[in-house]
């Protein structure tokens, strides 16, 4: 048997009854037998992209002894992750989601003002006077009935703390999230995590 291939379909005479012929045009499989000239059409398949999401936690630890002004949150990262924060600014190289922050606390404040900004004119440095920064994404209040706290500075942290956000950022994006007491205690002690994610593209 021979396989044979052509640029468009065979006629009934270019090849006998021993022979295959694919049309390499359009993939179809042609063969003879005594009632003639049969065409096989098979079923096309292309690659296709899947998303796929990455979750990650970025762990935070400060303290801020008893502070009432507006803070960035301080990222830990590491030595080999440094291109991507600087102290609490976020550089985002994908497409993705802030999903939630999770925070234990020290001290009396529980009046807690929370929130997101989202630079992608690539303007942010470290931000240490958050008065001239541009209105935030996401801005939520928690009153003192939402928010655990512990026994004070230097002392016991409190309950875990659990804040949706759910707010998307784009690839290049910058992002700072800070917290600020609404309360003469100000804030002491805070360490947590966010949890975000990046989509990745696979094919």
């Amino acid at each position: 048997m021979t396989v044979r291939t052509k640029s468009r379909d065979p006629k009934v005479t270019d090849f006998n009854k021993e022979d295959l012929v694919i049309n390499t045009k359009t993939g179809h499989l042609f063969y003879k037998s005594e009632q003639g000239l049969h065409k096989l059409e098979g079923n096309q398949t292309t690659s296709t992209s899947t998303s796929t999401t990455n979750f990650f936690h970025e762990r935070f630890s400060a303290d801020w002894a008893s502070v009432q002004s507006e803070n960035g949150i301080p990222w830990a990262g590491g030595a080999e992750l440094g291109y991507v924060r600087y102290v609490n600014v976020f550089v985002t190289p994908h497409d993705g989601t802030i999903h939630k922050l999770y925070w234990k606390q020290t001290g009396l404040c529980s009046d807690i003002t929370v929130k997101v900004y989202i630079d992608s004119s690539n303007t942010f440095d470290e931000v240490t006077n958050f008065s001239g920064v541009a209105g935030a994404a996401f801005n939520q209040i928690l009153s003192s009935a939402e928010v655990n706290v512990g026994t004070g500075d230097g002392k016991n942290y409190s309950n875990l703390n659990t804040l949706p956000i759910n707010l998307n950022f784009n690839a290049g994006d910058s992002f700072i999230i800070t917290l600020k007491a609404n309360t003469a205690q100000g804030l002491h002690e805070v360490s947590g995590h966010l949890l975000y994610s990046y989509q990745n593209i696979t094919i």
